[in-house]
């Protein structure tokens, strides 16, 4: 399971068999097409930078303009191919300095920017101060790996400046949930929250609220 493991929560041992059924045929159809969504490398197909690499400032209740900000990856161009130097480059501009990467391990982060696609990447200055918070992090919130690194990488961001930037591959789930967490501590409203949310299916896949899809 991409999301952590099966095992650890319902239980079991290597060489079990289990089996998983439907309580009726199709009965996750609906659902299923509504979540599937698509998206491009193609920086034509987005209206601007921003939109493209997904990045943007967190400007929920409680949370100070040009603090913390999200995006896609600005490290990996194997995971993020084509975005990962736009969000580079936009957290140079904006002067983002600690970098929490949810996704990679500091083996994975060192492997992308000393490979020829990242020369000249902003990334490179963060990492030489060692402002790169590398976790190497899956989406499991109740594993107590999971909720370590956590912990780790919260504990860290405050013994460094501001402004901060929480990525993963699409900044996506993962961000979503330490943003949403950091969020909800400083008095957002789950309506603020949720918006913040689905602006990367908005960014990304262009859906649009009021549909099907979106809610």
């Amino acid at each position: 399971m991409s999301n952590g493991s099966f095992a650890y929560h319902v239980g079991g041992r290597a060489g079990d068999s289990i089996v998983l059924t439907l309580s009726k045929r199709g009965g996750y159809l609906t659902e299923y097409n509504l979540l599937q969504g698509t998206y491009t490398m193609a920086r034509e197909d987005y209206s601007a930078d921003d939109v493209f690499a997904n990045f943007r400032p967190l400007t929920t209740t409680g949370l100070r303009p040009g603090v913390l900000y999200r995006s896609t990856s600005p490290i990996s161009f194997q995971k993020n191919p084509g975005r990962f130097a736009y969000a580079s480059e936009l957290c140079r501009a904006y002067g983002v300095q600690p970098i929490v990467d949810i996704a990679d391990s500091p083996e994975k982060v060192r492997q992308y920017l000393n490979a020829e696609e990242s020369k000249g990447s902003y990334m490179l200055d963060l990492l030489a101060q060692d402002r790169i918070i590398a976790l190497g992090s899956h989406a499991d919130y109740l594993d107590t790996i999971y909720m370590a690194k956590l912990a780790y990488a919260l504990t860290s961001m405050i013994t460094k400046p501001a402004p901060y930037l929480i990525h993963c591959n699409e900044g996506k789930d993962r961000t979503g949930f330490y943003c949403l967490l950091l969020e909800a501590l400083c008095g957002a409203t789950l309506d603020d929250i949720r918006t913040d949310y689905m602006r990367t299916f908005v960014n990304l896949y262009h859906q649009q609220p009021g549909t099907k899809q979106y809610d």
